[in-house]
């Protein structure tokens, strides 16, 4: 390829590629900037935690997570400030919000999840994972309800993984999550 047919493959290139990258920028800046009003109310807690970022789960066409910083996340084995169990991950899953509109149980959730999870530790990638399921204290394990009046402030440090349960639509349309969303995860 000569040196004019690159340019005008890489200003085709920008031009596709530049309002992808701004729609999705825009369609992501009110959700963070409740981030970070959230960051500052968590400033004035006693756990010394963030929300960083939120990756959503859609039906049809997917979006990109709503992030405050680029830099990955990542688990560190030992750290105390996440009860760690090694270099174990850990899971939860909150019975007291595993009840659906649609008329699943709890239990019914719960069990889904684990067989999810279980799928998810079968990969190759975490071959030499150990996942550890906690039990259900019956302590409220999230936070980020709390902000939008759907529950308490919790204890986000009861697993490295909360599957926090099933909220109403008014939940989603009030936290600035996109409607298309069929569920979203704050990482802290």
């Amino acid at each position: 390829m000569n040196t004019q047919m690159k340019r005008l493959w890489l200003a085709v290139m920008l031009s596709v590629a530049i309002p992808v990258s701004v729609f999705a920028q825009a369609e992501n800046e009110a959700l963070v900037q409740r981030m970070n009003e959230i960051n500052a109310q968590l400033r004035g807690t006693q756990l010394n935690v963030a929300i960083e970022q939120i990756e959503f789960f859609t039906i049809g066409q997917g979006r990109p997570p709503a992030r405050i910083h680029e830099a990955g996340l990542r688990w560190v084995p030992n750290d105390p400030r996440r009860n760690a169990e090694g270099d174990h991950i850990t899971y939860l899953v909150d019975q007291s919000d595993g009840a659906t509109a649609s008329g699943l149980t709890s239990a019914q959730t719960e069990a889904a999840l684990d067989r999810a999870l279980a799928t998810w530790k079968a990969e190759q990638c975490l071959q030499n994972v150990t996942l550890v399921k906690r039990p259900d204290s019956g302590v409220d394990p999230d936070i980020f309800d709390f902000f939008f009046n759907f529950g308490g402030l919790g204890d986000p440090f009861l697993a490295d993984i909360v599957e926090a349960g099933w909220l109403p639509r008014a939940f989603f349309k009030q936290s600035a999550v996109p409607a298309e969303a069929g569920a979203f995860s704050p990482s802290r």
